[in-house]
């Protein structure tokens, strides 16, 4: 078996001396709270929080001089954590920020091809391809031919 009896709720303020760590995750008007260990890694942080709200989300923390600094590593959690138990307190405020799609992959290695390139690709015509092509770039490539 298992599971022992839950405690009565008043109890449960004096949870200093237990090894849960408080964090309160706000994302825009939200704001939710959720329990991890005190040792957490970044990665569970990120599952939990991305579990929470079924997105990606960038992860920031306010020191105590309110800026907000991303989590990017765990590196970066330690020292949220650390100032956290410098400063007394239990509760860990985590700023959300939705991450976009783009961001992780960029959209923009088209633009990067050269004319060379894209020369070569005329063959196969892109599917997303919604401008026509200019007259001065038709001219060049009859340049090109002669």
């Amino acid at each position: 078996g298992g599971g022992g009896g839950g405690s009565p709720l008043n109890t449960s303020l004096v949870s200093s001396s237990s090894n849960e760590l408080k964090v309160k995750c706000h994302y825009g008007e939200d704001m939710r709270v959720l329990l991890l260990p005190q040792s957490v890694s970044l990665q569970q942080l990120t599952a939990a929080v991305e579990g929470e709200y079924k997105r990606s989300m960038r992860i920031k923390w306010k020191d105590e001089e309110e800026d907000l600094i991303t989590v990017s590593s765990q590196q970066a959690l330690e020292l949220a954590l650390a100032e956290l138990s410098r400063l007394g307190k239990e509760v860990l405020h985590l700023f959300l920020f939705e991450l976009e799609p783009s961001a992780a992959a960029p959209a923009d290695g088209e633009l990067r091809k050269t004319k060379h390139q894209r020369k070569q690709n005329q063959s196969r015509v892109p599917r997303d391809r919604r401008r026509p092509i200019s007259k001065e770039e038709e001219e060049e490539e009859e340049a090109e031919e002669k």
